[in-house]
């Protein structure tokens, strides 16, 4: 009887030791009818009971079965008698993320992209946000989605719960946690504190966890004029996890210190990053090789987990903590990714982003290459350009001569077409924009036709102070000029359409984003500021 006892309490203390371990199918793959294996009832991704399924559980990378996040759990539709579960692996899926309050840019995207796809059947969103009720409400609204193409609200899940996720991956946690660093200097390196937000970075988890064949991501101040799915849903993508266009007005140098990389590495491999991949004779990526932004990404989600670029990336963020924000700069989640896919990713076409749309100068190589080139729609723009900035080293405004043959266009500037009126807009020639000093807009106002506009007094309005050659001494850059007193005036776009071949880049963004939209946030702002729901 004794012996029988002894038995029974050490099965309980060691439960694998008197049967398989609870939860997981029978060692020949045969399960009971009424089985819901834990990954099937929520509490893992897609990806992992996609991939799972019939091989070997240790076959699944590491990071994607520590995935604590699922599309039916966390996502809803924006028609809401649309069937939750997901469309397969199959689907081409046009994700984007974001944490800030205004879901406005985020429905351009969406507007832009379904309306230029010629099958919009076949086209899926997947919307990962803080504050998706936002969104939703937005796309719920009848008077928006009359105005949006038919059956939109179907093919857009809107998603929650990401923040919780990245943070329990320790990398993202640790730098998470540098917001409250103590040491100064650590803390004077990274100057915008949201950088160290975790959901930076949420773009290279979508692979672990949107059950997808391609998965294309857009940052929200983009604007799609293409089809996307004709264009990247059947791109031969090779043996590259990604493809992305590269940017050779900037380089590596500008992001990375390669000195303390090529300590580090001397140390220890980071992933698998050794020194010999950026140093040395045989390097394929070093100091000069071009960037390439990753606001337009294109995804193939099984490639990328079998290189383990998550992981890649995560290590690389544990020694950037480790250097007290000293491993590089101009940035917190774009520098790890140029390193990790440096020099093995496929090159998109210029046209996929064209960037440096909302930016209010130029410089002079970009003067010479945008505004002065033998295109047509570079000689339609260059008459509208003008030096301006200290000693008339800068550029003003802003033009893109590629923006009439875009596929995308990136809003990377300061001028945020969601904060511009849409007459002001229209009215490019007469009006102009009030700065902040931060370099947001503050409003827009009538241009005064006397102003002396070769000279440097600039666009000024009528009745405001001037800004002319005294002020100039304390002044260090543009944008410091336009929020003085002078207006910066909008970027431009070359336009096929257009009066004159040019048209105010944001003028072609307002033309996505209905009045009715507009309308409906304003009225949810009031209520949300009257209701205490900031957080929703």
């Amino acid at each position: 009887m004794r012996l029988v006892l002894l038995a029974a309490l050490a099965v309980a203390q060691h439960p694998r030791r008197g049967g398989r371990k609870r939860g997981r199918p029978p060692p020949d793959g045969r399960a009971k009818a009424d089985f819901n294996p834990s990954w099937r009832r929520g509490e893992t991704s897609n990806v992992y009971a996609s991939t799972s399924a019939g091989v070997k559980l240790k076959s699944v990378d590491a990071v994607t079965r520590s995935m604590s996040w699922n599309e039916e759990r966390h996502c809803a539709r924006a028609d809401e008698s649309a069937p939750r579960e997901s469309s397969g692996a199959q689907r081409f899926v046009v994700a984007l993320a974001y944490d800030t309050p205004d879901p406005i840019p985020t429905l351009a995207v969406i507007n832009s992209t379904a309306t230029h796809c010629g099958d919009p059947s076949q086209l899926e969103f997947a919307v990962i946000t803080t504050r998706g009720r936002r969104l939703l409400d937005l796309l719920r609204s009848p008077a928006v989605a009359a105005r949006l193409p038919p059956g939109l609200g179907a093919r857009v899940r809107v998603c929650d719960g990401f923040s919780q996720m990245l943070l329990e991956r320790p990398a993202l946690r640790a730098l998470h946690d540098l917001r409250n660093a103590s040491d100064r200097t650590t803390v004077s390196r990274v100057r915008r504190r949201e950088l160290l937000s975790p959901f930076n970075f949420a773009a290279f988890y979508l692979p672990h966890v949107l059950d997808a064949r391609r998965i294309l991501y857009l940052d929200t101040d983009t604007l799609v004029k293409a089809d996307v799915l004709r264009g990247l849903a059947d791109l031969d993508m090779g043996r590259h996890a990604v493809a992305a266009v590269e940017d050779c007005s900037q380089r590596l140098l500008k992001y990375i210190n390669f000195q303390l990389l090529e300590r580090t590495l001397e140390r220890h491999d980071i992933g698998e990053l050794s020194r010999a991949r950026f140093f040395g004779a045989g390097a394929r990526v070093h100091n000069g090789t071009c960037v390439f932004n990753r606001g337009v990404v294109l995804f193939d989600p099984r490639r990328w987990r079998e290189l383990g670029l998550t992981r890649t990336i995560e290590e690389l963020v544990s020694a950037y903590v480790k250097s007290h924000a000293r491993l590089w700069r101009g940035g917190v989640s774009q520098p790890p990714f140029l390193l990790a896919l440096g020099g093995r990713y496929a090159k998109l076409p210029l046209e996929w982003n064209v960037r440096g749309l909302g930016r209010v100068d130029m410089s002079y190589v970009e003067y010479e290459a945008n505004a002065r080139g033998s295109a047509a729609q570079g000689d339609a723009l260059a008459r509208h350009v003008y030096r301006v900035g200290v000693f008339k080293k800068k550029f003003h405004p802003f033009v893109a001569p590629l923006a009439a043959a875009a596929k995308v266009l990136h809003f990377t500037g300061e001028l945020k077409p969601w904060r511009i009126g849409a007459d002001a807009a229209r009215d490019w020639r007469s009006r102009g924009v009030a700065m902040t000093p931060s370099g947001h807009v503050s409003g827009d106002c009538r241009l005064d036709p006397n102003a002396a506009r070769m000279k440097r007094e600039l666009f000024v309005c009528p009745h405001a102070r001037g800004c002319g050659d005294a002020y100039f001494a304390n002044y260090t850059s543009t944008t410091e000029i336009f929020s003085s007193g002078c207006f910066a005036r909008f970027s431009l776009c070359s336009s096929h359409t257009a009066p004159g071949g040019a048209e105010a880049c944001a003028a072609v963004w307002l033309s996505y984003v209905a009045p009715e939209a507009r309308t409906a946030w304003a009225a949810m702002e009031r209520d949300l500021d009257g209701g205490g729901g900031a957080a929703r």
